[in-house]
């Protein structure tokens, strides 16, 4: 009888909800029995639960995968950011360590800074998404940090240069990729509407900004130059050129997995018209090898433990032996003790019986008074001797 009513509820609830363009078991590129990773597409909210909205979370009942009863997505990926989502399926693991590495493309020609790392301070204008530097440096959590690699700062056509970047960042935090590229290395990531109008908003003379037409002449020289598919269809804009490349997670046993996605479509196609077709394959290859890495991680990890376990054993069964030998030596001990005790009891109590023996009977029944002098008040009975 339960059985049936779930089965009815979990069909309403399936017929309730909107219908699926894509299918999130295609999605799926590593699953364990402690976690899955999936290939966010853009365009698909993580947490939506919107009726017009496709998200993950109103498709994981439909996961062909073990214990999906229990799945929890980890973190967050904004709706035009694609790439690798964490999904946890075990209830009993309640922290998850993790880390995320993002690629990006943005405008202009971008030179390495203070080895690679952006620290500022932050914090969002009123009843605005936009984030501002700030100069409360009291508020620890206004700071944001995140580390950054150039891949290649040489793409350029027609005088419109570009920068390929890997960033190093947590997915919670990525809201923040934005600001602090745009604050710290003046560029904007291609497909951005927000920082690159963002001085329309400010005042003049709140925060120093560069010279931002050549970005914005790039980024008409994109939308003349792609097609439809690399827009969204909302507002013919040029969609987000940020994905999630790699999550790196520890899984059961303490095993460090790590899990690369392969370039969305549009990133693609926009590098192929900028003729940077070798980063497409160098990003392909190094997502490819992370597998073979991955793999002999495994086995090293594997030939360490063989050999450290045998360490240990002889370790273990040298102390084994020292400890039997004064576990021995205890019991010999306690065995010697027990004899000692138990002679002083045999003498103790052959003492006692001795003096039992030794002590005379006593006579009881002794006649209390006179046969001669008893009065009428005493009663008729006289004792007489009793052993």
């Amino acid at each position: 009888m339960l059985k049936n009513i779930f089965r009815l509820n979990s069909l309403k609830r399936r017929i309730s909800s909107t219908k699926c363009s894509f299918n999130i078991n295609k999605l799926i590129i590593y699953n364990d029995d402690d976690y899955l990773v999936i290939n966010k597409n853009d365009g698909i909210s993580t947490f939506g639960k919107a009726k017009n909205k496709e998200s993950i979370i109103k498709n994981l009942h439909l996961l062909n995968v073990e214990n999906i009863e229990n799945a929890n997505i980890v973190y967050k990926l904004h709706n035009a950011i694609s790439g690798c989502i964490l999904i946890c399926k075990n209830k009993f693991l309640k922290t998850h360590y993790y880390e995320n590495i993002f690629i990006t493309l943005v405008y202009g020609k971008v030179e390495k800074k203070n080895n690679g790392e952006i620290k500022l301070y932050l914090k969002y204008l009123p009843n605005s998404n936009i984030m501002i530097p700030s100069n409360n440096y009291e508020y620890i959590n206004d700071l944001k940090v995140l580390k950054y690699d150039i891949i290649s700062n040489n793409i350029s056509y027609n005088k419109h240069n570009f920068t390929l970047l890997k960033i190093f960042i947590n997915a919670n935090n990525c809201k923040y990729i934005k600001p602090l590229l745009f604050y710290s290395l003046y560029t904007c990531v291609v497909g951005d509407n927000e920082y690159i109008n963002v001085h329309k908003k400010l005042k003049k003379e709140f925060f120093f900004f560069q010279d931002i037409k050549n970005i914005k002449n790039s980024k008409k020289f994109l939308l003349n130059k792609l097609n439809d598919q690399n827009r969204n269809s909302e507002n013919q804009e040029l969609k987000l050129h940020l994905y999630c490349f790699n999550v790196t997670f520890q899984s059961n046993c303490n095993k460090i997995i790590s899990v690369n996605c392969s370039l969305p479509l549009h990133i693609k196609e926009t590098l192929s018209l900028l003729g940077a077709s070798n980063l497409i394959k160098k990003l392909d290859k190094e997502k490819k090898s992370q597998k073979d890495i991955f793999t002999n991680k495994l086995d090293d990890e594997k030939i360490n433990n063989k050999i450290f376990k045998d360490e240990v054993f002889l370790q273990n069964s040298n102390e084994f032996d020292k400890e039997n030998t004064n576990f021995y030596d205890s019991l010999e001990d306690d065995d010697d003790l027990q004899k000692e005790n138990d002679e002083l009891l045999n003498e103790i109590y052959k003492e006692k019986d001795q003096k039992k023996k030794e002590k005379q009977k006593i006579k009881r029944g002794v006649l209390a008074k006179d046969v001669n002098k008893l009065t009428n008040s005493d009663a008729p009975i006289f004792f007489t001797d009793v052993e």
